[in-house]
């Protein structure tokens, strides 16, 4: 059986120690104020030289804890460690007053306090967190407010990360850096991550001009930030020059734009949105209470919109929760970088699903407005190369034989993104009156000399072609040509593009359709090969002017005999600017 001082410096040397010997130490630490302080001398020797190269890991801790406790410990550590490197102008340094053993005595409880909280850190992975964290908590005393105390306003927030940001003003905003109550940040390009002494995360999205008033309440005069609130009881509190955001207990984003206009969304538990003027000259603020998934707006003038609109997805904003995969994505891994290129194409305006043929999940994961299972098909599912070459790089496509067709179900739910952008129909199809969507895809035949009687895309609101398919796109059945196929009642309308089989090749191709619903017809144009930079300018390669449309799922299939096709990258848009824009992400650009 090992001795205390035995245990505890195995403790501080990273030792994970068993459930029996941290509540044997924990007993230890507690009997006498000796065994008090020599945890921290000891945590002195084997720590305080390390003081400096342990702030990157608290740091790293510290964008990852929720533990409000935790983050004002390590706050404070960081507090004492930018205090003590700053070398105040020998004309302004004060006299001192100090005796040099009070002097080692206030170092010797900030060190201590940095120590536990090191340990703390690093002992809190596994089982026997709670008998590691009563060892310490006992141990660290609550430090002087004097001796952390800057020589400035107080400390509100600390910076955790910064990526590509860029600020006009005195300060460098550098991974670590304290901001004080007051202290104007002027964003000018790039993301700032913050936590704030009170253990909420902030997010700010350049251009951003902003101020921390208190630990719990922030100025926000331009830009876009997210929070998410700690567990500590006061509530975080967001000001704009046209609005107040109070949170209840939750996660939201808050806009302000050029002319003072203020936007909010909420993305977990609830918030107040209330204006800062009443609606008639003389009445008082009004408010409304936003709940999760749903957004409010107060107008330039500071006009409260009494309409709260459905969000189309909740990754409008940078959330807290992606920082850990920007810091990865910058260090190399390709995992994180996959996943912050699926976060970037959510925040695509008008983009409303994408089906990319993640091939770990089959399909399943970093996909939008599909229902599960994503892809359906009385065979397994195979896959293949990917189609582009961007930045999805666990993502593939799907292969399609001429032995079994593969559906794609449409997510048709009332929280859907085609439901909140007004798409679906009194029965739940796409296609309602006067609305338009635009739908992009790639293929790819791997045997040109034997593409099938068919290969393509239907529309379809049944499994039966013969009288569920209101539209397909690809090669036209026993034909030579690519081309477009309506089919209105009892007739099919036949639109060539003007490319024959012989021309398909194995090579990737590019097709774009948009549709316009209407209320007696419906129009589908159709553009095939197009440069995604020239699709608002050119001309499609085939229209139909009398479709009928109403659908729910997507079919892709290969007549008899034909060789494999490959399917990939679908997206689903309500413009065209949204369909340049994700391609050319997909395509790395």
């Amino acid at each position: 059986m090992r001795a205390p001082l035995e245990l505890l410096n195995a403790h501080f040397d990273g030792e994970r120690l068993s459930d029996q010997e941290a509540r044997r130490l924990s007993a230890w630490v507690k009997e006498t104020p000796e065994n008090s302080r020599a945890v921290v001398e000891l945590g002195m020797v084997h720590e305080l030289t390390d003081s400096i190269l342990s702030v990157p890991r608290l740091l790293d801790k510290l964008a990852l804890t929720s533990d409000p406790a935790l983050k004002r410990s390590i706050g404070a550590s960081l507090d004492w460690v930018e205090t003590r490197a700053e070398t105040p102008n020998p004309a302004q340094r004060p006299a001192r007053t100090w005796t040099a053993p009070l002097a080692v005595s206030g170092m010797l409880l900030a060190a201590s306090l940095l120590v536990a909280v090191t340990a703390l850190v690093w002992t809190s992975a596994g089982p026997g967190i709670s008998d590691n964290e009563s060892v310490l908590a006992v141990a660290t005393a609550e430090p002087d407010a004097a001796a952390l105390q800057p020589a400035t306003a107080p400390v509100v927030a600390t910076v955790l990360d910064s990526f590509d940001a860029m600020w006009d003003g005195p300060r460098v905003l550098t991974r670590g850096t304290t901001l004080l109550r007051g202290e104007t940040i002027n964003l000018t390009d790039g993301l700032l991550s913050v936590t704030t002494a009170d253990g909420s995360d902030v997010v700010v999205q350049a251009p951003a001009r902003l101020s921390f008033t208190e630990s719990a309440s922030i100025d926000l005069r331009s830009g876009r930030l997210t929070a998410r609130i700690g567990d500590g009881d006061d509530q975080l509190v967001v000001t704009t020059p046209t609005a107040r955001v109070i949170d209840l207990g939750t996660e939201f984003a808050v806009g302000v734009g050029e002319s003072g206009e203020t936007s909010v969304e909420v993305y977990e538990g609830e918030v107040e949105l209330a204006s800062l003027v009443g609606e008639e000259p003389g009445e008082p603020p009004v408010s409304r209470t936003l709940r999760a998934g749903r957004s409010g707006y107060v107008d330039a003038d500071g006009r409260l919109r009494w309409t709260i609109e459905t969000l189309p997805h909740t990754r409008g904003y940078v959330r807290p929760d992606e920082i850990a995969d920007l810091r990865e994505a910058k260090r190399g891994s390709r995992q994180a970088r996959e996943q912050v290129c699926f976060y970037e194409l959510q925040r695509i305006e008008g983009l409303l699903g994408f089906q990319g043929f993640d091939i770990p999940s089959a399909g399943g994961e970093r996909c939008m407005a599909f229902a599960e299972p994503a892809l359906r098909s009385d065979r397994d599912l195979r896959f293949e190369r990917d189609l582009s070459v961007g930045c999805m790089s666990s993502s593939g496509s799907l292969r399609v034989e001429h032995t079994s067709p593969v559906f794609l179900t449409l997510d048709t739910s009332p929280e859907s993104s085609l439901a909140r952008a007004g798409l679906l129909t009194e029965r739940g199809m796409v296609g309602r009156s006067d609305t338009e969507l635009w739908l992009a895809w790639r293929t790819s035949a791997s045997s040109p000399r034997r593409l099938g009687a068919y290969a393509g895309l239907s529309l379809m609101f049944g499994e039966d072609r013969r009288f569920n398919e209101p539209l397909f796109v690809g090669l036209i059945d026993s034909t030579d040509q690519l081309g477009v196929v309506a089919n209105v009642g009892s007739r099919s309308i036949d639109r060539p593009i003007g490319v024959g089989a012989s021309q398909v090749g194995t090579a990737p191709h590019l097709w774009v359709m948009r549709m316009v619903f209407g209320e007696r017809s419906d129009k589908v144009s159709v553009w095939y090969d197009v440069a995604p930079g020239r699709l608002i300018e050119a001309t499609p390669d085939a229209e139909v002017l009398n479709a009928t449309l109403m659908f729910d799922r997507l079919r892709v299939g290969v007549g008899n005999d034909g060789g494999p096709w490959l399917l990939d990258d679908i997206v689903l848009a309500t413009n065209p600017q949204a369909i340049v824009e994700a391609n050319r992400l997909l395509d790395g650009e």
